[in-house]
């Protein structure tokens, strides 16, 4: 599947020139979805505080792609839920170290 970058990360507003291949790994409809391509694999989280909903898309590291690929499904899903309470409590850099790929991804322009 070929994506443009502004496609898959829709939060993002970034300009990249290129087309990436992107492919969807897993997906958790409503809350999730997990993406690879050749530089590294994101995970998608859709954050749902009602009234209002944005995304959060982050690169996973070395530890949490180990961590998925010996837990699988059920590590993606904690993370999400916990990603998703951390944009809910505006604490997600005080928890997290994982790279936000819209910050990435400006940067690379």
């Amino acid at each position: 599947m070929i994506l443009n970058n502004n496609t898959w990360a829709s939060s993002c507003e970034f300009q990249n020139q290129g087309k990436t291949n992107m492919h969807l790994i897993e997906i958790e409809p409503y809350l999730w979805e997990l993406y690879k391509d050749n530089e590294g694999i994101y995970l998608n989280v859709n954050v749902n505080n009602q009234a209002t909903s944005w995304e959060k898309t982050i690169i996973l590291d070395q530890r949490a792609i180990q961590e998925y690929l010996e837990q699988g499904r059920p590590f993606i899903n904690n993370l999400a839920c916990r990603i998703e309470n951390s944009q809910i409590r505006n604490d997600y850099e005080k928890y997290y170290s994982y790279r936000d790929v819209c910050l990435v991804k400006k940067m690379q322009c």
